[in-house]
């Protein structure tokens, strides 16, 4: 888009033009006028002998530019981080972090991991959700350009007597420009608006941890020993009483 603007006519500016004419009328005033007109004439010239004829005008141009910077936020994004930690009297059994949400597939395949753990416990508790947390960070991707926007603005300059009047013109109006003692100066000044949009982004890390207990099987009550009588060594069997055979009469 162009913009030009035309700046009016200073007081400066239209007195000068009021003096030009005034010294044309007197100028043509005769005899007793004549001496008059001669020193407003030398007047006129004298002030003028650092430049050209003050209805001279003179043109340059200047270039300038800047940036406008928008800031963009895109949607938030969230990210999640869900611990599982199976203890088993005290004693850590399994730890293990899952990059997903805790209703996820990946973290209920966790939580069986941890159960089997515990197969030596003859009680499991849990999971149960022993922390959480949320953390947002925000950070810059990058720069996207939106377009620019150019405007043109004429600006007219009168140098001012005796020693005219210094603008700045060229790029980024750096070079020194004298306007000279009655002369006009128009200035086109360029100027360029780039707009340029700053993509933001944030983070939210959603962090819970989970735990599952197991309880140790009671310790085996001792057994009573059960005294068993001793059995007695056999005895030897008595000795047989000696046969007496009876008397054999003769006859």
């Amino acid at each position: 888009m162009r913009r030009r603007q035309r700046a009016q006519p200073t007081a400066s500016r239209r007195g000068l033009f009021a003096a030009v004419a005034c010294a044309a009328f007197v100028l043509t005033l005769p005899g007793v006028f004549g001496h008059v007109a001669a020193a407003v004439e030398t007047v006129l010239f004298d002030t003028a002998t650092a430049g050209p004829d003050p209805t001279n005008t003179t043109q340059t141009s200047s270039f300038s530019s800047s940036t406008t910077f928008t800031r963009v936020d895109l949607a938030d994004m969230e990210v999640f981080e869900t611990r599982v930690v199976a203890e088993l009297d005290g004693a850590v059994v399994f730890d293990q972090t899952v990059a997903d949400a805790p209703d996820s597939a990946a973290v209920a395949a966790a939580f069986a991991e941890a159960t089997a753990a515990l197969a030596g416990a003859c009680a499991v508790s849990g999971p149960s959700l022993v922390s959480s947390s949320d953390t947002a960070e925000t950070v810059q991707l990058r720069d996207e350009e939106n377009g620019s926007e150019e405007t043109v603005t004429l600006e007219e300059t009168i140098g001012a007597f005796p020693d005219g009047t210094i603008i700045f013109v060229g790029e980024n109006r750096s070079e020194e420009f004298l306007v000279r003692a009655g002369t006009v100066n128009a200035n086109e000044a360029y100027h360029t608006e780039f707009f340029v949009n700053q993509v933001f982004q944030t983070t939210v890390t959603n962090q819970a941890t989970y735990r599952l207990a197991g309880e140790p099987c009671p310790a085996a009550a001792p057994t009573e020993a059960v005294e068993v009588p001793a059995v007695p060594p056999p005895q030897p069997a008595p000795a047989a009483a000696p046969v007496v055979a009876p008397p054999r009469m003769a006859g």
